[in-house]
């Protein structure tokens, strides 16, 4: 019976080890995604699957141009949707009633696809809740 050396051992034991890290690591186009290393993708465009949207939007009673709605995402690990993890995303006023319904879960059935620019959110956090850290601008500029 041959026996591998420490060093063969070692390159293996770190082979699986990657293997099976790549494997447990977040779905494509999920939140958790971009915000599990979010200074990678801050002011970029990024997409995501929508698969639900939290309603009444978090700034509603505000007289602001824009909405802004906690949205869950799915992810792909090969042909699956898996659950994604949520995210903010900012809307404009103008296209807020079509978004829910686009994708809140009791009308779609399956998530879509809405791109927008990932961004930091830098103000007062004390009117919404404290994970309104990132989110996605979905406002043309």
């Amino acid at each position: 019976m041959k026996f591998l050396s420490f060093a063969q051992a070692f390159i293996l034991f770190n082979c699986m080890v990657s293997f099976f890290a790549d494997a447990h690591a977040q779905a494509r186009f999920s939140a958790d995604s971009y915000l599990a290393d979010p200074e990678k993708y801050l002011g970029k465009s990024i997409t995501v699957y929508v698969s639900d949207v939290s309603v009444p939007a978090i700034n509603a009673n505000t007289k602001q141009d824009f909405r802004i709605f906690r949205v869950y995402t799915s992810g792909r690990e090969g042909n699956e949707y898996v659950g994604g993890g949520g995210i903010y995303m900012k809307v404009p006023l103008s296209e807020a009633a079509s978004f829910v319904k686009r994708h809140n879960q009791k009308t779609s059935q399956a998530p879509k696809n809405v791109s927008g620019i990932f961004k930091k959110y830098d103000g007062d956090t004390s009117g919404y809740t404290s994970s309104l850290d990132y989110y996605i601008d979905c406002t043309k500029p």
